[in-house]
């Protein structure tokens, strides 16, 4: 009992001096997870550990999430519309997220869903996800989609796919293909 105890007293002071730290040298929050992706993905990866590789938890999910809440919330705001994220779980290989923009606001923002066909149809869209470069060497890419009032992405069931870095850079490439098409539109 005196070492759980003393496991836990160590564990909040570390984050203690993490977030002394973070404050001094100003860190953000999109430095923040650059920095945690580095120690919870790419230094595990790299010493070939597994962790990396387990299905993500409904709060690292979430956390996925919340990144194109936040950016897509104030944009639609403006519009009087409202945004929300569909997390489609239970297949044992891939995970959907579906980024809807809605005309009333939602009861909650993120919404975790498991449906019955949902693992049959994610199995068969991921299995498409998968890309031949040569003769036994394949690179597997996320999907992408975007409909009339949302869009979609399905990646592999591992955390490394879900983490919040991650969502960054996917939004990023969300945000640029939105400008695109609305840059081809007014062009037309």
């Amino acid at each position: 009992m005196l070492f759980r105890s003393l496991d836990d007293k160590i564990n909040s002071l570390e984050k203690e001096l993490d977030e002394l730290i973070c404050q001094l040298f100003k860190i953000d929050s999109i430095e923040r997870d650059l920095i945690d992706y580095t120690f919870e993905i790419s230094i595990p990866l790299f010493n070939n550990k597994k962790e990396p590789l387990k299905p993500p938890t409904s709060e690292q999910l979430k956390g996925y999430a919340e990144i194109f809440i936040d950016t897509y919330k104030s944009i639609f705001k403006k519009q009087g519309k409202f945004f929300q994220a569909e997390i489609y779980t239970g297949g044992e290989y891939f995970i959907a997220m579906n980024f809807k923009v809605l005309n009333d606001k939602p009861d909650t923002y993120v919404i975790h869903k498991r449906e019955r066909d949902t693992d049959n149809i994610l199995k068969l869209l991921g299995a498409s996800s998968f890309g031949k470069i040569s003769q036994g060497l394949y690179i597997q890419r996320a999907i992408i989609g975007v409909e009339q009032d949302s869009f979609y992405i399905i990646k592999p069931n591992e955390l490394k796919s879900w983490h919040r870095a991650n969502a960054r850079h996917d939004l990023n490439k969300f945000m640029a293909a939105m400008w695109d098409s609305e840059l081809r539109r007014k062009g037309e």
